[in-house]
């Protein structure tokens, strides 16, 4: 799948070879009088994707994904709710 692209109904859709994350086409929509999403804007190509939020460094995500994981009796799901 790593360097492959596929159309959409939402746009081309791009796996990065280095992370295998989506690259995706954004969409910008708004609910409209009869409760359908009109689209106000999107992208001219594919956006890439962010692997980690820069309000931590990638280690903090990592352990905060890990403490989350161990929580939840090492499942990537909280089971319990």
């Amino acid at each position: 799948m790593l360097r492959q692209s596929i159309a959409s109904p939402a746009g081309v859709i791009y796996i990065d070879p280095f992370n295998a994350m989506a690259w995706r086409t954004v969409l910008i929509s708004k609910v409209n009088d009869q409760g359908k999403m009109d689209i106000v804007w999107s992208s001219k190509s594919p956006i890439e994707p962010v692997n980690y939020m820069n309000s931590k460094t990638k280690t903090e995500w990592d352990l905060f994904e890990y403490q989350l994981y161990t929580k939840w009796n090492e499942a990537w799901e909280n089971l319990s709710n």
